[in-house]
């Protein structure tokens, strides 16, 4: 449970558990780590997308779909389609919420979407967040409503046949205080329900309610509700008279939900004296529009906290000491101070990352409350208003009581003062102790001694504490600042300390150390003592490894100082990376998809297909909670499995874009773009044998093959068929490793010739293997390359550097480790040789006695150039596009291979131009009567901005990688269509491009900002190549096309840069465009078209 949660983000919930597992297991190093990290996690979250992120992410597919969801409602006139709209709309917004409830509908002109709170005042927050950033296209066929809105005369009507109205139900109302009520409810009707199902007698009362009075208004003015089981003897009113009742307490019944956010509650507190207590403890007064964060926090309930981090959202407080406050001006100068930093978050920039909830003043510290969209820039912003001002130091703290603090702003040079929020202030009194005088000094320094041997710093920092200030030298700092670094990082008895407590003792260690500074810079103690007080605040690691070095080299015997600055680097490259899986963490974790048509899934149907398929009893895991229909987590051995239902496709079309890689299903592509929801299958748990774990997941998966709606599976960087994944998979029942299931044999080739790769060993901490420039038919490499890996995962062997491998005794390829080829660069791979040692091929197949080969294997053969004919193209490309540097591979091919070369921006040309090369080397079909202009033969061009990004991660995203798949795609419509493609043809996708444009079709033209000659390149042999541009089109620009000609879209887009802008304005219904900072517009068409013609 704890991996489970830890793996989804929800570093709070996942605590809980990993705790528990420490309890069974009080030794296990990996979880004492994980703890360490989930508490890292809460203290300052790294969420791989942040609330803000998820939410511009979400509207933007909302938008993309909404016109279908608009037909569904219309078309269904017999309301049986309401659960499929509820599960397309759901899985579209989980993408920004883990939980969400709402209501759809028609309302007037326009149809409505009700984002309902359920009553939750902190998921109010969330969702009038939510509304707010709802788009234009959006808004102009719905309203976005937050909370269920009042109907008169309303009823509710259950599907297992209960109906009630406002009418049937008594109410007795109880004031609470001012504005405030309790409800005790009767109905009835519900009384024989009441007995079986009392929860939801109580939901269906409480929703009666919400339409009834509205959500807003209810969870305004009525505080608790009680559902009777009998009538009271006062009078009552009915339900439905509510409204008027509450309008005559003069109550407005306002249904705006950021007006009810607005309401703030003033509170006092009993300040707690103790300055070692937790923040905010020293509260005197404060006001609050969230009254569940403080509640949460000062009771230490972390329900509301982890709600808000599933959806990436983190509500917190700034706190910062009152004292240089104070001074003489009383309590004016604070309430300034408090304004400015609100003022900060009151700009557009600043409600874009944060909104306000209150803020408190204490003894010693004032606060300011906020739930945050984006918690790194808001905590960005708020280090730069500290920095410039007098406030010598500020931290952030989440409302999660036992979460350690992150500094905003550290003390300067300066010396300590009598009022500093010190963590340990007390004094030793009531006990046998040695105080400090210059007399006995060396006394005093003696039971330090003692006291620091028996873990005693609480009592060490007491005793340096009764030293009086005008006494406190080098020698008292270095040793207060050793006493609360032990504190804050071993603590009393080596019992560690909370971490907001040690927080607090580290950052007065770095303090004391800083005021003896001009002393203690030149020694190597001094140092040491500020590289471990930095090393152990959260995020400070920088600013350690310079104190570590100053360390290193005044004390070069001391080994400790290496020892930091590696931690230091480590934690530094660990966190720079949190969003990046590093290559070593994929050993041992197995995970994958099942793409689905539809989100449904039959858990009993797997339960079933797991024992009869493989023999295995699913028995659900207990956690002591509520089982879920859509989620499933059982034990098998030491291994844990964990199946869970996403109602969403898998974002950033990943899946669409792995679907590519397999060049053995055509429809993969297709299939994964049709996707609606998928199955998340992962395998954890001790298990240490990786096969064992490997073959559990394979299994899972295959089960998962069997349900209704699967039809693809994605894994191992590719999208398999179900009935591929699941045959190959039944190699276990013959106790065959299920090679094929686990890594995917990627074929291309190129001039060189037949070239192959692995993706998936690194799962088993295994190098990828490729083997290059071959003369092998593609199915003799891809079983060479099974034969290899079948050697490696079945006898656990690490191939090495100059080593050799064979099958027999005289079978010996050479092995190389270097960068990838058809794997990124920075990914070091084996290249086992193809031919043998002893210049014998490694199949032993013989050649067709004809020397020909079959139809078959001459279709499987890509059309390449010849090596003279790509040297020219390559000049080509190089003469008039530019330079390139980088080269995008096509790893596998089956009828041309094609390459897109892609040439950086410049100082000519500010943009990146991606060319393909390879097209050409098929010679379309073009009609006989244009047979004299040489246009068989094409390339195409593509202009992307200069900040377009174009790394392997990157183009795992649809955003980034369409221009690339439009590329290929043109370069393979003449093949596929037996056609041809020149000058004002144009393609229709059909659908966009990607989510966030609405870009849809493509046209081409000249080549764009080139000298003369560019369009043409001449062979060897006298054919021509000629090279178009590609320009992405909007439906109606392609409409307009189609009605008139290439030559008046052209004149129409006149003006418009042919760098691909995915947000530029449309030719046809915003008129002509000008763009002072570009003037790489369009060439003229009428020669084109004339040499066409």
């Amino acid at each position: 449970m704890g991996y489970s949660y830890y793996y989804l983000d929800q570093e709070g919930k996942a605590l809980r558990y990993f705790e528990k597992a420490l309890e069974a297991r009080p030794d296990d190093e990996d979880t004492m780590q994980l703890i360490d990290g989930c508490k890292k996690g809460i203290s300052l979250p790294q969420f791989s997308e942040c609330f803000r992120e998820r939410t511009e992410s979400t509207w933007k597919d909302f938008a993309q779909q909404e016109a279908q969801l608009r037909r569904m409602m219309d078309e269904d006139k017999d309301h049986t389609r309401g659960q499929e709209l509820v599960d397309r709309v759901e899985g579209i917004l989980n993408q920004a919420f883990d939980e969400i409830s709402f209501e759809m509908g028609v309302g007037g002109e326009k149809y409505e979407l009700i984002l309902t709170p359920e009553g939750d005042k902190v998921k109010l927050f969330e969702l009038v967040y939510f509304q707010k950033h709802a788009p234009k296209e959006v808004l102009e066929h719905w309203n976005i409503l937050v909370g269920r809105q009042p109907i008169r005369n309303i009823g509710l009507r259950t599907e297992d046949g209960w109906n009630i109205s406002g009418d049937d139900v008594q109410i007795w109302l109880e004031e609470q205080g001012e504005n405030s009520f309790a409800i005790s409810a009767y109905c009835e009707k519900l009384l024989p329900k009441l007995q079986e199902e009392e929860g939801r007698v109580w939901w269906m009362l409480t929703t009666l309610t919400d339409q009834v009075l509205g959500e807003i208004p209810h969870m305004r003015y009525i505080d608790s509700f009680d559902v009777l089981e009998e009538p009271k003897a006062e009078p009552s009113i009915l339900l439905s008279q509510l409204p008027d009742h509450l309008k005559k307490r003069g109550l407005e019944l306002s249904t705006d939900p950021e007006a009810y956010l607005e309401s703030y509650l003033g509170y006092e507190m009993k300040p707690n004296e103790d300055p070692d207590a937790d923040w905010r403890l020293d509260v005197m007064v404060g006001s609050t529009n969230c009254v569940p964060l403080i509640n949460g926090y000062l009771n230490a309930d972390n329900d509301f906290m982890d709600q808000l981090h599933a959806d990436g959202t983190v509500a917190g407080f700034f706190c910062y000491p009152l004292d240089t406050l104070r001074e003489e001006e009383g309590s004016q100068k604070i309430f300034d101070f408090r304004d400015e930093l609100e003022e900060v978050f009151a700009t557009d920039e600043g409600a874009e990352v944060l909104t306000l909830t209150g803020g408190a003043t204490g003894i010693y510290c004032g606060y300011v409350d906020f739930i945050a969209w984006d918690i790194r820039e808001a905590l960005n912003m708020a280090k730069e208003f500290f920095e410039g001002t007098d406030i010598p130091w500020a931290v952030f703290h989440s409302f999660r009581r036992e979460a350690g603090s992150v500094p905003l702003k550290q003390q300067d040079d300066e010396p300590e003062t009598e009022d500093q929020d010190d963590e340990l202030d007390e004094t030793l009194t009531g006990m046998d102790y040695i105080p400090y005088t210059k007399q006995n000094a060396e006394a005093f320094y003696e039971q330090l001694e003692q006291w620091n041997d028996e873990d005693e710093y609480t009592r060490c920092i007491q005793a340096l504490n009764t030293v009086p200030e005008d006494w406190r030298d080098y020698r008292i700092a270095y040793a207060m600042a050793r006493a609360l670094e032990n504190y804050a990082i071993i603590g009393d008895h080596d019992e560690g300390t909370p971490r907001y407590k040690g927080d607090k003792a580290l950052l007065r260690a770095i303090e004391v150390l800083e005021s003896v500074r001009e002393e203690g810079k030149d020694k190597a103690e001094w140092n040491m003592r500020m590289a471990y007080g930095y090393q152990y605040l959260y995020g400070q690691e920088e600013k350690a490894i310079p104190y570590a070095q100053r360390w290193a080299e005044l004390a070069p015997e001391d080994e400790d100082a290496a020892t930091v600055i590696q931690e230091c680097q480590k934690e530094i490259a660990k966190r720079d990376e949190s969003e990046v899986e590093d290559e070593s963490d994929h050993t041992g974790v197995f995970t994958g998809f099942v793409l689905l048509s539809k989100g449904k899934w039959d858990k009993e149907q797997f339960i079933r297909d797991m024992k009869e398929k493989w023999d295995i009893t699913v028995d659900e895991y207990d956690a002591s909670e509520e089982k879920d229909d859509d989620a499933l987590v059982f034990e098998v051995g030491d291994m844990l499995a964990a199946v869970s239902l996403n109602n969403y496709p898998i974002p950033g079309g990943e899946a669409e874009a792995n679907a590519e890689n397999n060049y053995m299903w055509p429809d993969a592509v297709k299939v994964a773009k049709k996707h609606s929801a998928h199955i998340m299958v992962a395998v954890l748990g001790k298990e240490e044998n990786l096969l064992e774990k490997g073959k559990l997941f394979t299994k899972v998966v295959a089960a998962c093959c069997r349900q209704k709606y699967a039809t693809g599976i994605y894994t191992s960087g590719v999208v398999f068929e179900p009935q591929f994944y699941e045959g190959f998979a039944d190699m276990m029942q013959n106790d065959e490793l299920p090679i094929f299931n686990w890594i995917w044999f990627g074929l291309w080739r190129d001039e060189n010739g037949m070239n192959g790769y692995t993706y998936g060993m690194d799962v088993f901490g295994k190098d990828e293997m490729e083997v290059l420039g071959t003369d092998a038919e593609p199915g003799d490499l891809r079983d060479f390359l099974a034969s290899l890996v079948s050697y490696v995962l079945e006898n656990d062997v690490e191939l090495q550097d100059g080593e050799t491998i064979g099958f027999t005794a005289d079978d010996k390829h050479t092995i190389t480790r270097s960068p990838g080829v058809s794997l990124p660069e920075d990914q070091m791979t084996l290249k086992i040789s193809w031919k043998s040692t002893d210049g014998s091929p490694d199949d032993g197949d013989e050649d067709d006695s004809d020397g020909e080969r079959s139809e078959d294997e001459e279709s499987g053969v890509p059309e390449v150039y010849t090596e003279e004919e790509m040297n020219a193209v390559e000049e080509h490309i190089q003469q008039y596009f530019g330079k390139f540097e980088n080269v995008f591979h096509e790893l596998d091919s089956t009828d041309i291979h094609v390459d897109i070369c892609v040439v950086p921006p410049s100082e000519e040309r500010d943009y990146y131009t991606l060319v393909t090369m390879g097209m050409g080397a098929h010679r379309m079909n073009v009609p006989e009567e244009l047979a004299e202009y040489k246009l068989e033969r094409a390339e195409l061009v593509i202009a992307l901005p200069g900040n377009w990004k174009l790394k392997h991660e990157d183009l795992k995203n649809e955003r980034w990688y369409w221009p690339i798949r439009l590329l290929k795609t043109l370069a393979r419509l003449p093949i596929a269509s037996d056609t041809w493609l020149g000058f004002g043809h144009t393609m229709d996708n059909e659908d966009d491009f990607a989510k966030d444009t609405k870009l849809c079709a493509a046209m081409l033209t000249g080549p764009q900002d080139t000298e003369d000659g560019s369009e043409v390149c001449t062979l060897p042999n006298g054919e021509e190549v000629n090279f178009y541009q590609v320009i992405p089109l909007y439906r109606d620009e392609l409409e307009y096309k189609m009605e008139h000609d290439a030559d008046a879209l052209l004149d129409k887009m006149d003006g418009i840069s042919f760098v691909v802008d995915p947000t530029r304005q449309d030719a046809i219904t915003r008129g002509t465009l000008s763009n002072d900072d570009f003037d790489g517009e369009m060439d003229d068409a009428s020669y084109h078209i004339e040499s066409i013609e």
